[in-house]
């Protein structure tokens, strides 16, 4: 996606943000190339992300299986 390598680190941080919270095995490949930003808050964000999945019970067991390797 190119939300995901935009050279600026608030597009990066909303795009890891709402592609965590939707708790989409899909957007998993993208959420790795994001954990590896070299912007800690884009980082942090997709932990936040991926919190708020599991709190609103937006995502499933594979998701967060994969999510956390």
């Amino acid at each position: 996606s190119p939300l995901v390598k935009s050279s600026s680190a608030e597009v990066r941080k909303t795009a890891a943000l709402h592609l965590a919270s939707a708790g989409r095995v899909s957007t998993l490949p993208m959420l790795q190339q994001l954990m590896q930003d070299e912007d800690g808050y884009v980082r942090s964000y997709v932990r936040i992300g991926i919190h708020r999945a599991a709190t609103e019970a937006r995502s499933d067991a594979q998701f967060h299986m994969q999510a956390y390797e």
